[in-house]
């Protein structure tokens, strides 16, 4: 098996580092050149020059695989992404020449018991290191300075934006929240009855305020895939007001350094204050007795969180487990300006799933015997091709607006710089699109998609924890449409899902109690092999000769069906005394 192993540093700027996606992406590219199956390692906002692998979650589970022998090779986009530290490279080195692991830097096989490459891969982990600890030498005093001018740097605490001269300023009606905050912690209040009263009065927060866009991106957990979230859903929570309160920016001192890292200077500069340095320190004087009010706090974990759309109103259905009033149920967001939907038993609808992706063998032969489509990426490389072009144009155009700004006539010219500055912007924006573009390519490929169905397929196991059956579930599963119809006397659901990198969907029917799931149909778009036109011509002809209506093979001759649809009529019936249950 192929191990990819990718990292980020942390929510790079756009263009500025290579994303999650294509490094992925890149790697399943030699899984599929290799014949090979593989798994993929993901380390988010994590530096490559930790010294301790414990302190890289993903790479030590990498390590511990390559111990076990379930890795045989490992793939990475450049040895960069694998480390920046020496003692890393030279433990990596040690463990796959031990276990006779191959080695497939940006895809190229290279042979680590050779001693030319052992000494070179050496002198480019040294020379890795030393640029990571000159660039943040370098980054780091800038930023202490700065800071000790009072100067703003990065995101802001809510109540404060950046002013004209760089410094902090006030934002006053932010500044009334903050101090109702402080004051309704002072009167006793817990962070999460906070919380939940600013909610209630739809205070907005600092994520719906901080820029003008409507959304921003996070990676997920679970499968490293970039997702974005509209800002008007982010709520208020407790541990953000509870960072608030003990944030002294608020009584007018800005803290740099707090933890005095790698020996690093804490600097305290005077920054305007929002609340008074008496109501600060007896508010977090109050803090501690406040605790024992701040309600019920537990966490649960979801399967199927950010793939169920409602069939009614098109929203997000999440999970919600109450321990209180034992609800426990997939729910619409917009439950109760929703009329139409209903929740489904959260055990019950992720066994389900387990059973039809991973237990039941039919999806699997379905999906797997598919012909390949080669027309699916068409579209995309187009596009592809559209936007490097337009790359091409917008660099040409950075050269010129910077031969001009270097013109001592033109220099100062605002226009032009500001021209300069949106093109800069266009042009990170475009490799962005471009990375994108990349990966949904490959994801168009039938063959990635297949081996993506083998790999998930042969990885899961019953006892398989549960970050890594998200995992699976989330590489195979695009979109579950849940649909609810109530009858005279309970209801029915049809759970429609769409598989990833597939054209192909099922539709599923449960009554209330979830137990006996039935697969209704099978359906597929617009045939892509002789073999599958050839089937929709029979469908047609069988409902011609049900409808009376006379033809001929003439007919037929340059016949292109729509989506063509299976009836399946198998079923998953579950034991309702031995279900998965993660909470």
């Amino acid at each position: 098996m192929l191990g990819i192993y990718t990292r980020i540093s942390g929510n790079k700027a756009v263009g500025k580092d290579t994303s999650i996606e294509i490094q992925t992406a890149e790697g399943v590219k030699i899984a599929l050149k290799l014949g090979m199956q593989y798994k993929v390692y993901t380390d988010i906002g994590i530096s490559g020059t930790k010294e301790e692998i414990e302190d890289r979650p993903s790479f030590a589970y990498l390590m511990k695989d390559i111990d076990k022998g379930k890795i045989t090779a490992v793939y990475v986009i450049d040895q960069a992404r694998l480390e920046r530290n020496p003692k890393i490279w030279q433990i990596f080195l040690y463990q796959v020449n031990k276990k006779d692991v191959k080695f497939y830097p940006k895809g190229i096989e290279t042979d680590l018991t050779d001693p030319a490459i052992k000494f070179a891969t050496s002198i480019q982990s040294l020379t890795n290191q030393l640029f990571a600890e000159q660039t943040r030498e370098k980054v780091n005093l800038t930023f202490d300075k700065r800071a000790s001018e009072g100067f703003t740097h990065g995101g802001l605490p809510y109540g404060y934006e950046k002013g004209k001269d760089g410094k902090y300023q006030i934002i006053p009606t932010e500044a009334d929240i903050v101090l109702r905050i402080f004051n309704l912690s002072l009167a006793g209040d817990g962070t999460y009855t906070i919380a939940n009263i600013l909610n209630a009065d739809e205070i907005p927060t600092k994520f719906q305020n901080v820029s003008k866009r409507d959304s921003f991106i996070r990676y997920d957990a679970y499968t490293g895939e970039k997702k974005v979230f509209n800002k008007a859903t982010i709520k208020w929570r407790g541990n953000v007001i509870y960072d608030m309160l003990k944030n002294t920016t608020y009584k007018g001192i800005r803290v740099w350094n707090r933890l005095q890292k790698d020996k690093k200077q804490r600097i305290e500069a005077n920054v305007p204050a929002i609340v008074t340095e008496d109501l600060f320190d007896r508010v977090n004087r109050n803090l501690v007795n406040n605790k024992q009010k701040v309600g019920k706090r537990s966490e649960f974990k979801y399967l199927l969180n950010g793939l169920i759309i409602c069939g009614c109103c098109g929203k997000e259905y999440r999970g919600k487990k109450r321990i209180v009033n034992k609800d426990s149920a997939y729910k619409c967001i917009q439950q109760g300006k929703c009329p139409k939907s209903r929740g489904l038993s959260i055990v019950r609808f992720e066994n389900f799933l387990i059973q039809h992706l991973f237990i039941n063998k039919n999806l699997k032969e379905l999906l797997i015997n598919l012909p390949i489509n080669t027309d699916n990426g068409v579209v995309l490389k187009s596009k592809l091709f559209k936007y490097e072009e337009e790359l091409k144009k917008k660099i040409k155009l950075k050269e010129k607006y910077l031969k001009w700004l270097n013109d001592e006539d033109l220099e100062d010219d605002d226009s032009i710089r500001e021209q300069y500055k949106k093109n800069v912007k266009d042009i990170g924006s475009l490799k962005n699109n471009i990375e994108i573009l990349k990966s949904e390519i490959l994801e168009s490929d039938s063959n990635f998609a297949k081996l993506k169905v083998e790999n998930a397929t042969n990885e899961y196991k019953l006892t398989t924890n549960f970050d890594d059956t998200k995992r699976l579930i989330h590489s195979l599963v695009e979109r579950i449409t849940v649909i609810h119809k109530k009858l005279d006397k309970g209801g029915i659901f049809n759970v429609v899902i769409k598989y990833k990198g597939f054209e192909e969907y099922s539709t599923f029917t449960t009554n209330w109690f979830s137990l006996k799931w039935i697969w209704l149909y099978y359906s597929r778009g617009e045939a892509i092999s002789e073999q599958q036109r050839l089937q929709d011509i029979e469908n047609e002809k069988a409902l011609f000769d049900y409808k009376g209506i006379p033809y001929t093979d003439e007919d037929f001759i340059d016949f292109v069906a729509g989506d063509s649809v299976s009836m399946m009529m198998d079923e998953i019936v579950l034991d309702n005394n031995n279900l998965v249950e993660f909470n």
